[in-house]
């Protein structure tokens, strides 16, 4: 049986773990992709920049960060034990440029074509009704399936 104690001690690699920032501002990035290139292993960075890759085997490494509107960046590091190797990146903002987006449409659709009607009830519609039994509705207290509660039956 694996306890915790276990897992921790049969662990054979290190963690790799930093922050991702802005390098003109110093904040830090949210939703920052940090992958071990070529292993299809990674992290992403969480609301405060945190990224953590657990139990990675030793040996030496190209370790990549990159978003939307920055700067991919790589940076090699070397796992020699098991103990957490920690790898900061400061990536530079770039602008994100796309061709022309074009929209089109055929038409408005009149509410008139739509095949579902749309009734609103208001509290105060529903304090105007009469007092009615479930019963009322299709002769038993359950109604196609359904129990019916206006909020004097059960």
């Amino acid at each position: 049986m694996l306890t915790p104690r276990s897992l921790i001690t049969n662990r054979k690699g290190a963690d790799i773990r930093g922050v991702v920032t802005d390098s003109t501002n110093g904040e830090r990035i949210l939703g920052v992709n940090v992958m071990i290139k070529g292993t299809g292993r990674g992290a992403m960075t969480n609301t405060q920049g945190f990224y953590i890759i657990p139990n990675i085997s030793p040996g030496t490494y190209e370790i990549v960060a990159g978003a939307v509107g920055y700067v991919r960046l790589a940076r090699k590091v070397t796992i020699s034990g098991q103990s957490p190797v920690s790898l900061d990146f400061k990536l530079t903002t770039r602008v994100v440029e796309a061709n022309e987006v074009v929209v089109q449409s055929e038409g408005t659709t009149s509410l008139t074509a739509r095949s579902a009607s749309i009734h609103i009830v208001t509290p105060r519609d529903l304090q105007r009704l009469p007092a009615v039994d479930s019963r009322t509705f299709c002769g038993r207290s359950r109604c196609c399936g359904h129990h019916v509660d206006l909020g004097r039956e059960r």
